[in-house]
């Protein structure tokens, strides 16, 4: 979470209290506000899937779990693998470990709930370069999901 960005008051006792509820789910976010710099009225909000098989599929379309939002199980980490040669400015690092994590056993969830408000800074990917990127981020994935079938 960046210092511009808004957790809602209960945030974390919310998240604390599903994770405490499903002991199955190893990661979980929430439903997102996005506002803008420049006009604080300018509101979007966002609403992700909140199921894991839903949350699975759709990681291979869209980045379907707002980074910010997250709590994470201990145990989630040793299946997250990080390739420092990946790293770079732009690069979204975190879209990239969800994406390895789709086709293991970790299960995903998100709380219907807004739990935080994300600032759009003019600094933001824009949607041509978050497509390239993303693109070559998923292109092994969806490979591999072809060739199982």
């Amino acid at each position: 979470m960046d210092s511009d960005d808004i957790s809602v008051k209960e945030r974390i006792q919310t998240q604390v209290d599903f994770m405490l509820a499903n002991p199955s789910v190893d990661l979980s976010g929430s439903s997102v506000i996005m506002f803008s710099e420049q006009n604080h009225n300018l509101r979007k909000v966002v609403v992700h899937p909140t199921h894991n098989t839903l949350i699975k599929q759709d990681m291979l379309f869209y980045c379907c779990l707002a980074h910010p939002s997250l709590i994470i199980r201990q145990r989630a980490f040793p299946r997250i693998l990080y390739d420092e040669q990946q790293k770079t400015a732009q690069f979204p690092e975190d879209y990239a470990l969800w994406l390895q994590l789709i086709d293991t056993d970790t299960t995903f969830a998100n709380i219907g709930t807004v739990l935080v408000h994300l600032r759009k800074h003019a600094s933001n990917l824009s949607a041509g370069d978050k497509m390239a990127i993303e693109v070559s981020l998923k292109l092994p994935f969806i490979s591999a999901f072809i060739e199982d079938d």
